[in-house]
């Protein structure tokens, strides 16, 4: 996955990540290219989210064996994070 954050290009190799968490970086280009190409909304409940009251949350779950990868990962409200999802 290839990601531009302010004409820089990040070349992201999902392959070589296999922890469950993400990582600071992960975690920036998330937000940057999400913040960058929409208003910034929750993917969950779809209300804006503030810039202090943000996370990132995982698509595929860990407990159903995602990953913290670029593409598992999504914005959404804290509250909306802690929450059960099906």
């Amino acid at each position: 996955m290839s990601c531009a954050i302010l004409g820089d290009s990040y070349n992201f190799d999902d392959n070589l990540i296999t922890n469950e968490s993400f990582s600071d970086t992960t975690k920036s280009a998330i937000f940057i290219t999400d913040a960058l190409q929409n208003a910034v909304r929750c993917k969950i409940c779809n209300a804006r989210i503030h810039r202090n009251s943000m996370s990132i949350d995982h698509i595929v779950r860990k407990q159903d064996g995602g990953i913290g990868n670029f593409e598992n990962g999504q914005l959404t409200h804290p509250y909306c994070n802690t929450t059960y999802k099906n």
